[in-house]
């Protein structure tokens, strides 16, 4: 009798274990329809507060620096990022704005139970075991834009069973050397840090026997609603401050009447 309540106890417990939901977030999986591989680039040049996202059109393919920078799944376009894929370079923050160096932004991992995607990034909450930073010098600048989890991309996603559905997305911000360790304090910066986030994607997951699947990469046959791509972050953008923009106008004023007292000086005798 003692045996047959152990067993069963044993049996509730594996079941426990077992319905809890996972995915793996790492961003280093090949295969250009099933895999997942996206890039994050720094803000746009001429307008570094508008953010863009998608895929690209190559495919992503380990082995050369071409095919490092392409995407999984690939896209049905190329978005146009004129910026710079960040990281690549640095080993260890500073507090100084670096695209190169990767160790300066922080990447985390957002979710919710269910099907949000129309509800918007507002509807997700972080999982805090999934912060990292972006590949650094360790990895080399053929690996930037990319992240990579520590002891590996699997994560237990809350108040999800295995099998359920869950929505995700990825968010990634200028740390400032440990200045803003989490999104809302940089997005709360006042123009300190410079940050962005992904396109949302819901999926069923994993866990237990069932293999924890790759994120919800945009146009991934594994998806509910969706698909998470490559995107910019935001900014900083450069606002001069109130002081700079009077003596700009003072200046100018200054100049215009210089440039008329000289006009009226040269004109001839009996012109006004």
């Amino acid at each position: 009798m003692n045996k047959s309540l152990t067993v069963i106890a044993l049996l509730a417990g594996a079941a426990s274990v077992y319905s809890q939901g996972q995915v793996n977030y790492s961003d280093y999986n090949p295969g250009a329809t099933t895999g997942f591989n996206i890039h994050i680039w720094s803000g746009q040049l001429a307008t570094p507060g508008v953010e863009t996202t998608g895929n690209s059109t190559t495919p992503f393919a380990p082995g050369t620096a071409a095919g490092l920078a392409g995407d999984a799944p690939t896209g049905t376009s190329n978005p146009g990022y004129n910026g710079v894929m960040i990281g690549g370079s640095g080993n260890g923050p500073t507090a100084g704005l670096n695209y190169a160096n990767g160790d300066d932004f922080n990447v985390e991992l957002y979710y919710a139970a269910g099907n949000t995607v129309s509800a918007g990034f507002s509807s997700l909450s972080p999982l805090a075991p999934t912060i990292c930073t972006l590949a650094d010098g360790s990895y080399g600048a053929a690996y930037a834009g990319m992240y990579f989890p520590l002891g590996g991309g699997l994560v237990t996603i809350p108040n999800v069973a295995a099998g359920g559905t869950a929505t995700f997305a990825i968010a990634a911000w200028f740390n400032g050397g440990g200045t803003y360790p989490s999104l809302p304090a940089a997005q709360a910066s006042g123009g300190g840090s410079a940050w962005g986030t992904s396109p949302l994607g819901a999926e069923t997951i994993g866990g237990g026997i069932i293999a924890p699947p790759l994120l919800p990469g945009l146009g991934n046959p594994n998806n509910v609603a969706g698909g998470i791509s490559s995107f910019c972050i935001v900014g900083p953008q450069v606002i001069p401050e109130p002081s700079t923009i009077a003596l700009v106008v003072i200046g100018a004023a200054a100049f215009l009447a210089r440039l008329r007292r000289k006009v009226c000086i040269s004109l001839p005798e009996g012109f006004n």
